[in-house]
């Protein structure tokens, strides 16, 4: 798996805590928080069928072929397994940086 960061933008006038939901594929990550090195305690939950099979609803399928639809169909396809959820902490219309 390839390592990348997640970078959490507040407009809010007052630091918030916020759960953080990012697609991944596989269950095992890890989540560090880049200003202060600490690990960031983080859960991996299976994604179901249906929401897998969203994407796929926005494939307009007017005049196309079979074979035109099973090209959509795998290019609009959602390859993620999990949704990896970690709670992130913002600061006053700021960001804060993570890495997965």
């Amino acid at each position: 798996k390839d390592g990348f960061s997640v970078i959490a933008w507040s407009p809010l006038g007052q630091p918030s805590e916020q759960i953080a939901r990012v697609p991944v594929t596989g269950s095992t990550w890890k989540v560090t928080e880049v200003a202060s090195g600490k690990a960031i305690e983080a859960q991996a939950v299976p994604i179901d069928q249906i929401t897998k099979n969203l994407p796929l609803l926005y494939i307009n399928y007017f005049q196309l072929t079979p074979e035109q639809i099973d090209a959509k169909k795998k290019e609009y396809a959602n390859t993620a397994t999990h949704v990896l959820l970690f709670p992130i902490e913002l600061p006053a219309v700021g960001y804060n940086t993570y890495v997965v």
